[in-house]
């Protein structure tokens, strides 16, 4: 399962943490299937992990190549991290079109992978 989790501070999304892979618990009939593990009972998704991880990438690298601002972030197998309170208030905003496109862009994902992931908004 991805989990995600982006949270929102004085009206603006300041970080994101995606963790996980799109697999989850196989059902009976699952289990012919080529993307199913035998040795763990899972069944994985790489499409829906592929296209999370690209969301994920894609915004960090639009607001440091882009926007040519430094940021606090991770990227590597299963975790994702982006955090933006680091930066002053006029810099978050800079970011927000990335954010909120990421932000959509998963929730929409997510309408078609929802037994794969999970996404989360906290206010702080």
């Amino acid at each position: 399962m991805i989990d995600i989790t982006f949270k929102k501070k004085d009206g603006m999304l300041v970080s994101y943490i995606i963790r996980g892979h799109a697999d989850r618990n196989a059902k009976s009939f699952e289990k012919s299937n080529d993307n199913y593990d035998p040795e763990t009972n899972m069944i994985y998704d790489d499409i829906a992990c592929s296209g999370v991880s690209l969301l994920g990438q894609i915004c960090i690298l639009g607001i440091e190549e882009v926007l040519k601002l430094k940021v606090k972030c991770t990227v590597e197998e299963g975790y994702i991290a982006l955090n933006l309170e680091n930066l002053a208030s006029s810099e978050i905003k800079k970011t927000q079109v990335l954010m909120e496109t990421t932000f959509i862009g998963l929730k929409n994902l997510e309408l078609t992978y929802r037994e794969y992931m999970n996404i989360t908004l906290e206010e702080v």
